[in-house]
């Protein structure tokens, strides 16, 4: 008979691999020594995978180094949970943008592998990633789906769709076409909540990319070939609960929007995120909201802080924030344009909270009476009280005390004040006495941050 060691207690080594969940080598030096603990350590270990556009061992380019390890550890699929596609930061930060080798995904790429992690609740493309639908480039991929082996025992069935997808986030993605965008929409069924932050639909030159043996030109052509889509059936719209919408340049914005219009089933937009600095991006933002006026709950603007960014009311009216039917929840931030100049201009300064106090203003005078909550995110100066005083000069509270006075279902109004983490009581004070009926009613809160 033979000798078999001692072995922990499962329960231990539970309460163990909770303990060590962020310390990664922990985990890997426990899985070393241990074979009950590699079992138990797969989740904390591959829960969170980041996937880099890294030389392989010939020197190509590519992510062929992930999809190996995807085909050769079944066992560890199961247990992917956040997946995320980076771009060298050699590459991605060279600022060039013509004749680079450039990493790319296609859509086919993604289905395969997300055919492959049937747990999946997160997906993140960030950093210069190419996304291409031409059928005629594809990734060489070292899955089962292109050899003669049979599928493993995890992977979906060839019909199945994959599972609905709790996040999908697109950072700084260069699609060479509106097709190569709609395509990755159309992976999932459902998305509980779509970050889109600076997308780039490249049109005026053609770019190289290469991944593994492969590589080819893709000619984006002129600015409106490939850009109109033909109309979408309802039943094949995307269900998305959450969009968050981060800053985006102005033409790409607008071919986004126009897209996320014809993709997504508007009636299933519960919360919406809006980042803009520029007022032509109003307008498109104003048709999407208006689609999801009898779903929308929850709605976060984003207002630019620099006098540059002056946006009339007649445009804010596009809003049209009265036919939102449910409503329940308005937030301001104050936001900043990244490619400010900080040398040249503060963008905390009078001007530019004066332009952000001017926005609010005409927001407020569209707020629904049905409003549960409002939540204003402003920013102070660490020094000084001269921010405290553009607040109190510029901000709209004879709007806001009209909002207070109209809207009887309104329960909660925030201010959360970034600059002074001490807290200041006097300044507290002064609010709640230019907001006497929100005081009165005991709806009011102001709350300081770093």
């Amino acid at each position: 008979m033979r000798d078999t060691g001692p072995e922990l207690p499962t329960e231990l080594i539970d309460h163990t691999l909770s303990f060590l969940h962020d310390d990664i080598k922990a985990l890997q030096a426990c899985s070393y020594t241990s074979r009950t603990f590699l079992r138990s350590a797969r989740y904390h270990l591959f829960h969170t995978l980041t996937v880099g556009y890294e030389p392989d061992h010939d020197g190509t380019l590519g992510y062929v180094s992930f999809f190996r390890f995807l085909d050769r550890t079944p066992e560890v699929r199961p247990y992917i949970r956040s997946l995320k596609f980076v771009c060298d930061p050699a590459i991605s930060g060279s600022g060039k943008q013509d004749d680079i080798l450039s990493p790319v995904l296609s859509s086919c790429t993604l289905s395969s592998v997300l055919s492959y992690l049937p747990h999946l609740h997160t997906l993140i493309l960030s950093g210069r990633i190419h996304i291409v639908a031409s059928p005629c480039y594809q990734s060489v991929l070292l899955l089962a789906d292109c050899s003669n082996r049979p599928r493993p025992r995890c992977h979906l069935p060839a019909d199945a769709n994959p599972p609905p997808l709790a996040c999908l986030s697109l950072d700084s993605v260069h699609f060479t076409t509106r097709r190569s965008f709609t395509d990755v929409l159309q992976l999932f069924p459902a998305i509980d909540r779509l970050t889109v932050t600076g997308l780039h639909f490249p049109q005026d030159s053609p770019l190289q990319y290469r991944d593994g043996d492969n590589s080819c030109r893709v000619e984006t052509g002129t600015p409106n070939r490939g850009l109109r889509g033909s109309p979408v059936e309802d039943g094949d719209r995307r269900g998305v609960r959450q969009l968050m919408l981060r800053a985006q340049e102005t033409a790409s914005f607008e071919v986004l929007v126009d897209i996320l219009g014809q993709q997504l089933r508007s009636q299933s937009l519960e919360v919406i995120s809006f980042e803009f600095d520029r007022h032509r991006q109003l307008k498109p933002f104003a048709a999407l909201l208006s689609r999801s006026s009898e779903s929308l709950e929850s709605l976060a603007l984003h207002v630019p802080a620099h006098p540059f960014g002056q946006i009339s009311g007649e445009e804010l009216r596009h809003l049209s924030l009265r036919s939102m039917k449910r409503l329940k929840t308005l937030t301001f931030v104050e936001g900043h344009r990244s490619d400010c100049d900080k040398h040249a201009a503060d963008p905390f300064d009078d001007a530019a909270s004066h332009t952000v106090c001017n926005s609010i203003k005409e927001v407020l005078l569209q707020v629904p009476t049905h409003i549960h909550e409002m939540h204003f995110h402003l920013k102070l100066r660490a020094f000084g009280v001269g921010s405290a005083g553009q607040l109190l000069d510029h901000f709209g509270w004879a709007e806001l005390e009209e909002v207070a006075k109209r809207c009887e279902a309104l329960r909660r109004v925030v201010f959360s004040l970034q600059g002074r983490p001490e807290g200041d009581q006097v300044l507290k004070g002064v609010i709640a006495n230019r907001a006497p009926t929100l005081h009165m009613r005991g709806v009011l809160e102001v709350n300081f941050e770093k």
